[in-house]
């Protein structure tokens, strides 16, 4: 049969060919035309031959009309030809009559013209026919061979095709599918229900149930299947229903394409990512503090954000030993236990061993079966282990060990991302540790820094010490610190200062003479003693030491120029071993003190050999000095305390009373020594009186000295007193009182503060030392401080202007240089280590081009304070550019620098900038640099960075690169 299909569709072309139907109607018409006269002039010259036998002649154009033309063209040509024939035979016989055609004839012409019309539209009928036999034929042929093709195709697809019915059954299957599930052939697998015996989650056969009823079709759905041997397997679904006329569903067909390895690739790239954003987390979280214990506890607690686990402990290691610092998820009796053995020597422990040896991490999947687990008390429910070595510079510094309860819960995988959490750790670690060192040095150098200070502008011995008690005892960070003085005549230990729990008594102690004491014998012995523990040492401690709970005693000599001046004592609460720099450092602090002692003794009777003499010029002389002290205070604030402390040091006591910016109200700027000398309530608050406001209608001199720059003298206080002070009854209910009698009875000056032609203040004095005839003295000494204080304001605006960036409200280039000039000094001093971090915006011209120089500015701005925001206190930060700052580093070396740029780089690139245009990002390049001695001045070390910083320019931008590289 296909063969004969194909035959007729080949013989078929042939035949077309010749039916004329198949031509267009013009073409059809001048064959017919032809035809026509062709029939015509065969007819004309045969008609003499063949008389009326020429109708046979009829018979040419049936035929061939009908072959050639089909039904309606065979009408419409054998007409054309019957009219030529009878054309012809009249013209011929001249007439046409029965002589030429009978009745016969013409029955006989018409005749063959009906069964000429009929057997060719019969023709035509059988031809269609055929041809649409041919077609279904070969249609039919077609449907079986694609039949055949689409099961050999099913059954050899590599993706798993199916149909079953919507309860599960199997009705067919391809081989690929039955080899994806597991199954020998397609009849084992058509004895399973796919609904109750493949479906991992069975809910996953009723969502698409769900969905194939209402949409008919499901794509791309990924579920889970058991294989036969019980395996698990991703596969991805694309099924449709295929419903009846009634619209029931009789069947489901679709495909299911095996994704597992997919799946494990996504899962395990999804762990992946999710390790690197832990990483990424917990160091951003490390980073984020440089204190040594918050360290630690940010450490512990980001350590389950890479690895899973029961329980955890941070180790650190010195010198063979190991101790818990930090741990979580133990039972308590372990916990304490392993604390109460403080340090453990690492050899003891084969997991801690392997690891120095090998600076490997190490997983042990099951405690159980591995010869490096030990077992402990309480440790048992440990089945699974692993740890990572701490490591700094190529030395293990600690451990990280996790513990689980579940066997197996650990692999040298987890094992391998504990190890770069530890290494993040180690880094956090050591500049903490750094940072920790460095500020301590620091905070010991500021305390010598003040000691020193205190002996120098300290106003008496009594004070000096105390203060000085204080210092030392932070300076070792000790819990007691005592200054005893001696008296070398009587041999005898004076109480002078103390620092702790005996701070308040200490002095009022009362110690026999020639009683052996700490003092005594470390004067004897010139040189500091270690008492690690008091109760067992031979030397017998006062008694007077017995309310101290002090365990462990330095003492340290206090002699300046031979002479003994009394000893330090610096204690702890309990048993603590005096390292060599924390002796050191004492000694340092014994010196200044012994020297700052001595001064203020030499001071002490020098003034009391001088007193008369500086009594009687005390108007002049100290009045000038008073001043040139105030003028050289150049702060306004420092100013009025200077002043008030020189009056008070010439028995004089002050207010000094300026006027607020509004100039509606004057305010107390200073107060002499104390507000009781004033007014005494003990229900008055001090910030009353700082914060008081004193108006005109409040206070009776206003108009006579901040209006007509009067100067008043004062022969009663009390008037002048009550004015200022009368709203205070308000505060006090009645219950304080104004100056005593003794006070009131002094006289007094309320001198106006003019420094040109406008009042900015008065100067209230009094004392017991003042006259009328005074006040000319007093009028010049109160305009030298008027103009002192204007001078002080004008100048501190000119300071901060001269050295400010109005823009960013950074240190502008000269505020740079002159802060910086001093940080290399103090670097020079104390061969500490200095910094500079030169930044560049990169392409910032295009933001100027692209938004606006006032959009421009909005960025320098945003970027100034995350700059600002990111740096510590005691950097310096400056614009010495238009896009270009500096940062100096005070302590930063080349590692911790790298580290603050680095930082500074992530959080810029991160920080977006709201503007008027919308949100802008930037990015910066940095270049670094350290001091070093071949370096002449802070130009020198900005220009090393600047170097740095183009290189970074020229190797692609957003980068960070150190003076040191190139």
């Amino acid at each position: 049969m296909k063969m004969e299909v194909e035959q007729s569709e080949k013989d078929n072309p042939i035949w077309d060919k010749l039916q004329m139907t198949n031509l267009s109607i013009p073409k059809q018409v001048l064959i017919g035309v032809v035809f026509v006269a062709l029939y015509g002039y065969l007819v004309w010259n045969l008609i003499s031959l063949l008389g009326k036998f020429v109708l046979t002649l009829t018979l040419i154009p049936v035929i061939g009309f009908v072959l050639l033309f089909g039904f309606w063209g065979y009408l419409l040509a054998n007409l054309g030809s019957i009219v030529v024939l009878l054309f012809i035979l009249y013209a011929y016989y001249g007439r046409i009559s029965s002589e030429i055609l009978s009745l016969t004839d013409v029955i006989y012409i018409l005749v063959l013209v009906v069964v000429a019309a009929l057997i060719g539209h019969q023709k035509e009928f059988i031809q269609k026919l055929y041809k649409k036999i041919s077609s279904q034929e070969s249609n039919e042929s077609k449907l079986i061979d694609s039949r055949d093709d689409y099961r050999n195709l099913v059954y050899r697809f590599p993706i798993g095709l199916y149909r079953t019915t919507p309860n599960g059954k199997i009705l067919e299957a391809s081989t690929a599918l039955v080899e994806m599930l597991g199954f020998p052939d397609f009849e084992t697998l058509s004895f399973v229900n796919i609904s109750d015996e493949l479906y991992v989650n069975p809910q996953d056969r009723v969502n698409e149930h769900q969905i194939l009823q209402t949409e008919g079709i499901v794509r791309d759905y990924e579920l889970r299947l058991f294989r036969r041997n019980g395996e698990m397997i991703w596969v991805r679904d694309n099924v449709r229903a295929v419903k009846d006329d009634d619209g029931q569903i009789f069947h489901y067909e679709g495909s299911l394409e095996d994704i597992t390895e997919r799946k494990r690739m996504e899962e395990a790239e999804q762990k992946q990512r999710m390790i690197a954003e832990a990483l990424r987390d917990t160091a951003a979280a490390l980073s984020g503090t440089l204190q040594f214990d918050e360290v630690l506890d940010r450490i512990l607690k980001n350590m389950g954000n890479v690895v899973p686990h029961d329980a955890a402990n941070i180790m650190l290691a010195d010198k063979g030993l190991a101790r818990i610092e930090r741990s979580k998820g133990y039972l308590y009796d372990w916990e304490e236990k392993s604390r109460q053995s403080s340090r453990f020597p690492i050899e003891d422990i084969p997991t801690l061993k392997h690891m120095v040896e090998t600076g490997l991490p190490l997983a042990i999947p099951d405690t159980h079966d591995s010869d490096l687990w030990v077992q402990l008390p309480h440790s048992e429910w440990m089945r699974s282990y692993a740890g990572a070595p701490i490591k700094v510079k190529g030395e293990t510094i600690g451990f990280l060990n996790l513990n689980s309860a579940t066997p197996g819960f650990f692999t040298p995988t987890e094992a391998d991302w504990l190890q770069a959490f530890a290494d993040q750790a180690g880094v956090a670690i050591e500049n903490a540790r750094m940072f920790g060192e460095i500020h301590e040095h620091a905070r010991q150098t500021v305390l010598l820094n003040k000691i020193t200070q205190t002996t120098i502008v300290a106003p008496d011995l009594e004070e000096m010490i105390q203060i000085l008690a204080d210092h030392l005892g932070e300076l070792i960070s000790a819990d007691g610190a005592y200054i005893t003085l001696w008296d070398e005549d009587k041999r005898t230990v004076i109480p002078g200062a103390a620092y702790g729990p005996l701070r308040e008594s200490f002095s009022r102690f009362e110690i026999e003479p020639n009683k052996e004491s700490v003092t005594s014998f470390v004067l004897a012995e010139g040189k500091p003693i270690v008492l690690r523990d008091i109760d067992k040492s031979s030397i017998q401690i006062n008694r007077s030491f017995e309310k101290c709970p002090a365990e462990s005693i330095l003492g340290l000599p206090l002699i300046a120029d031979g002479k003994k001046l009394g000893a330090v004592l610096i204690s702890f609460d309990k048993q603590h071993n005096f390292s060599e720099s924390e002796i050191s450092l004492s000694e340092q602090a014994a010196r200044i003190i012994a020297l700052g002692i001595y001064k203020a003794k030499l001071f002490e009777s020098e003034k009391e050999r001088t007193e008369e003499l500086a009594r009687a010029n005390t108007i002049i002389t100290a009045l000038g000095n008073a001043a040139t002290q105030v003028e050289a205070a150049k702060n306004l604030d420092r100013m009025v305390k200077v002043l008030g402390e020189e009056l008070a040091d010439l028995g004089l006591h002050s207010m000094v009373l300026l006027q607020s910016s509004d100039g509606e109200s004057l305010k107390i700027h200073q107060l002499s020594e104390s507000r009781d000398l004033i007014y005494s309530a003990d229900d008055i608050p001090d910030h009353v009186i700082e914060e008081f406001q004193l108006t005109p209608s409040g206070f009776a001199f206003y108009k006579d000295v901040i209006y007509q720059k009067q100067i008043i003298y004062l022969e009663n206080l009390h008037e002048i007193i009550g004015s200022i002070f009368s709203d205070l009854h308000d505060f006090g209910e009645g219950k304080g009182k104004f100056l005593s009698q003794d006070q009131l009875e002094n006289h007094g000056f309320l001198l106006p503060l003019v420094p040109g032609k406008k009042v900015i203040g008065c100067l209230l004095l009094w004392g017991n030392d003042l006259h009328n005839q005074d006040l000319p003295a007093y009028s010049l000494f109160a305009s030298q401080i008027a103009v002192a204080f204007e001078n002080a304001r004008l100048l501190a605006r000119i300071q901060q202007i001269a050295i400010t960036d109005d823009l960013t409200g950074l240190y502008n280039r000269r505020g740079l240089f002159e802060i910086g000039r001093l940080e290399l000094e103090r670097t020079r001093r104390y061969d500490m280590p200095l910094a500079a971090i030169i930044m560049d915006i990169d392409h910032f011209k295009r933001v100027n081009d692209q938004y606006s120089h006032a959009i421009g500015d909005q960025v320098l701005r945003s970027f100034a304070n995350c700059v600002k925001e990111n740096t510590r206190e005691l950097d310096v930060v400056g614009r010495i550019g238009g896009e270009e700052f500096v940062i100096l580093l005070p302590g930063s070396n080349h590692k911790s620098a790298q580290k603050t740029a680095g930082r500074l780089q992530e959080l810029i690139a991160n920080n977006v900038t709201t503007t008027n245009v919308g949100e802008i990002r930037i990015t910066v390049s940095q270049g670094v640099a350290i001091y070093n001695s071949n370096m002449q001045d802070l130009n020198d070390l900005v220009q090393a960075a600047d170097r740095a910083l183009y290189k970074a320019k020229e190797t692609g931008r957003n980068r960070v690169v150190s003076s040191a590289l190139l």
